[in-house]
């Protein structure tokens, strides 16, 4: 009788080790892609604008791809930089010439009220730079706020999804 319990003991115990052994891998193979990305956009970022340090990483996808790095060029100038997925295509923006990710967030939370906030990009739309916010509202709802980074004025709102 005690045999037969420290048996099932030490089944579930290894059931347990196995269990969390595949939730770990599952988990670090689900996030290998967007580590590769980042890793990536940080390669181009540093090469192609001259980057030096990185402070940030963005993932956009509307209409099209984007990976944007936040950090410092060579002159500690704070600058975000813009990587189109598809052509490779760089465009760099100066930190002081947009809002911050903090002033969209704050914008966002003074004029919609949302529960929570999900995420939020720095990406193009319609060949604008863009804070695109998502978040879901008291009511369980979807919602995108897309705000023009030079001026800081929502350029799309979608609701309700």
């Amino acid at each position: 009788m005690t045999v037969q319990r420290s048996w099932k003991r030490w089944a579930w115990i290894g059931f347990a080790i196995v269990a969390v052994v595949f939730v770990f891998f599952s988990y670090q193979t689900a996030q290998s892609p967007a580590k590769s990305a980042q890793e990536q956009a940080v390669a181009i970022a540093k090469k192609k604008a001259g980057l030096k340090t990185k402070t940030g990483f963005y993932w956009y996808n509307r209409d099209q791809t984007y990976f944007t790095v936040a950090g410092t060029n060579q002159k500690n100038t704070p600058v975000y930089v813009l990587i189109h997925k598809k052509n490779g295509a760089i465009n760099v923006y100066k930190q002081s010439a947009g809002i911050s990710r903090n002033d969209a967030l704050t914008k966002v939370w003074n004029h919609q009220n949302p529960k929570k906030v999900l995420n939020i990009n720095f990406g193009l739309y319609k060949n604008r730079p863009v804070w695109q916010v998502a978040y879901v509202k008291k009511n369980g709802s979807l919602n995108y706020d897309t705000i023009d980074f030079k001026t800081g004025e929502t350029t799309q709102l979608i609701q309700n999804l």
